[in-house]
């Protein structure tokens, strides 16, 4: 997974270089970074990531949008494993939905 981490960095920097600003793509791989940090443990890394990607999804896509929902489930899930309830909890409540 460390290969794939280094590779989905180069991916990330080549894109920024390329679109920057706010871009569903740069979002993607923003999310996908994040994630793979996420699983590696790197919460530290994975952060700001994931925040950059949720900001871009939810500007560009809105908040109802597949790829907005997960890169806000992706924090939620890394705030849980920091055991940082406060912040995870208001991000899987809007998740829920009970019809």
């Amino acid at each position: 997974m460390a290969e794939a981490a280094e590779v989905y960095r180069h991916a990330l920097r080549i894109r920024e270089a390329i679109q920057g600003g706010d871009h569903p793509t740069l979002a993607q791989i923003l999310g996908n970074v994040g994630a793979l940090e996420l699983r590696l443990g790197k919460y530290a890394e994975a952060e700001p990531l994931l925040l950059k990607a949720k900001a871009i999804h939810e500007k560009i896509l809105g908040t109802n949008h597949p790829l907005f929902v997960q890169s806000q489930e992706d924090l939620a899930i890394l705030y849980w494993k920091q055991k940082n309830f406060t912040k995870a909890y208001p991000l899987y409540k809007p998740l829920v939905v009970l019809e």
